[in-house]
Formats: C-alpha cells, structure tokens, sequence
C-alpha cells in the first residue's frame, strides 16, 4: 500500500507512507501503479535498481524494501 499518513493502514505486506505536499503525492499516478505492480511481480533481491522519476521516490522505496540495491 502507498498511502497518506492520514489515511486508514492496510493489512499488507509492504506499507509505504508519503506525505502528500504541493508538488509530490502518494504513487497513484497511472504509471507508477503500473511500475509498481510490476515490481511485486518482479523478483529483484539483490539487483540493482535506479528510479529516475521526479517524484516521492516511492518506486526506489518499495524496491528497497523487497531487497535490491539501489
């Protein structure tokens, strides 16, 4: 889950939490709900990542947390 400090937590696995500010949000964008759908499908532990977006860095975040280099 990526969400808010102010919403509601769910019961998963991985639990990203961005606080949403003028110019970044929380990762629901299209294509980063696609990447990171991708992502948990992908096995990376251990495999070297960059996240060259412009946002919150929440696809580098969640990387990280399923065990690859960055």
């Amino acid at each position: 889950a990526v969400r808010a400090p102010f919403h509601e937590k769910f019961n998963t696995k991985f639990d990203i939490v961005i606080e949403p500010k003028m110019s970044f949000g929380t990762g629901h964008h299209e294509t980063t709900h696609m990447m990171i759908q991708h992502i948990l499908k992908s096995d990376i532990a251990n495999k070297s990542v960059l996240d060259m977006g412009c946002g919150t860095g929440v696809l580098a975040i969640l990387t990280e947390m399923k065990g690859a280099k960055l």
